[in-house]
């Protein structure tokens, strides 16, 4: 499939799940996976599908089960994240956008964990050793941005660089960018999550950059447009009420970085 063509199937399956049609979400996203090769992504499709079966046989067979719409929520949800992990491994290769020029770019270097990074920056900045403590944060900044997923445990090694007030603030503000710029990209969760901890953070300047107030962190300038905050809202509104936190366009506006 050229990069064109994946795009055009993404935003089918995208208009699918919008409308809750998931029959035809499936049909998409299987045309998704035979048509790029990216099988490793089948048994993830059809065990979606085994499930979407199931809770329709139960509801035929007049079955009452109080956790039938959550289960279709999750389904749906799940979907989402499905297609975007299909997107992004099929446009991984040659797609020239800087998005997937820094996953490669990651993906040649050595692995290195959030752990460490964390670990890396307080012995730089306590040794006051400005450029490599630059230089580790530019590495979190694109790790965050480009990653896949988080899981729960890499969300809260994040969460504890995010709140460890022995580092500048500036380290929050590149922390909540690369957030911002990583679910402009693709649905997480828990990276979702983890602006809504950003907001509450005691830190001012760190909370300014998802709340809207004024902002003075000069680092924020990476997100802190209009533009980036409406896509985010419309990526954000169509999973409404899918069992991903129940967020919807309005919240997703009261959340936005925003920059006078």
């Amino acid at each position: 499939m050229t990069l064109q063509e994946i795009n055009k199937a993404y935003n089918r399956i995208i208009g699918s799940l919008d409308s809750k049609e998931l029959k035809n979400a499936f049909d998409s996203i299987q045309a998704l996976i035979s048509g790029s090769r990216e099988l490793s992504f089948q048994d993830k499709l059809n065990e979606l599908q085994d499930t979407y079966k199931y809770m329709l046989r139960y509801r035929i067979e007049g079955a009452k089960d109080p956790m039938q719409e959550q289960i279709y929520n999750k389904i749906q949800t799940s979907s989402y994240e499905l297609a975007d992990r299909i997107r992004h491994k099929a446009l991984a290769v040659e797609s020239p956008l800087a998005f997937y020029s820094r996953r490669r770019s990651l993906k040649v270097q050595p692995n290195v964990t959030f752990e460490n990074l964390h670990l890396q920056l307080s012995k730089h900045y306590a040794t006051g050793n400005n450029a490599e403590y630059d230089a580790i944060l530019m590495v979190l900044f694109n790790k965050i941005w480009v990653s896949d997923p988080f899981t729960v445990e890499e969300a809260f090694v994040i969460k504890n660089i995010l709140f460890d007030n022995e580092l500048p603030f500036t380290t929050g503000c590149q922390i909540v960018s690369s957030l911002m710029l990583g679910l402009q990209a693709a649905f997480d969760l828990e990276k979702l999550m983890l602006l809504f901890d950003a907001a509450g953070h005691e830190n001012e300047e760190i909370s300014s950059c998802i709340t809207g107030r004024s902002c003075t962190c000069n680092n924020c300038s990476t997100c802190c447009n209009t533009s980036i905050c409406s896509n985010n809202c419309r990526d954000y509104s169509y999973r409404r009420n899918t069992g991903a936190g129940g967020y919807c366009k309005e919240t997703c506006q009261s959340y936005c970085c925003s920059k006078e």
